[in-house]
């Protein structure tokens, strides 16, 4: 089901890298449940406020490795007063990848 349907509940916006293959894909998982429709965006010089004007309930960023540009991201993204809920997806152990 794609975004903007009726019928589909709850519309996320999945942030992930591009090489990520289908089987470890959050974006495959969470739009193989009816409950979801996902739009797919990558992190390829995404910023916070390019979320402005999506038309999706939730972000889903999927941060792992958790590099410096997602780790920027997700600190401006929080301190930029945005209401959109933002659920990041980052490893358990507190490393950066400095990449």
């Amino acid at each position: 089901m794609s975004c903007g349907e009726a019928a589909c509940p709850t519309q996320l916006l999945v942030i992930e890298d591009k090489a990520t293959p289908a089987e470890a894909s959050v974006r495959a998982m969470l739009g193989a449940d009816p409950a979801f429709c996902c739009e797919p965006l990558a992190w390829n010089g995404l910023v916070p406020e390019s979320l402005n004007h999506r038309k999706t309930q939730a972000v889903v960023a999927v941060a792992v490795p958790h590099t410096l540009q997602h780790w920027s991201f997700l600190t401006r993204y929080r301190s930029g007063g945005r209401t959109r809920r933002l659920n990041p997806v980052i490893p358990a152990k507190e490393t950066v990848d400095k990449r």
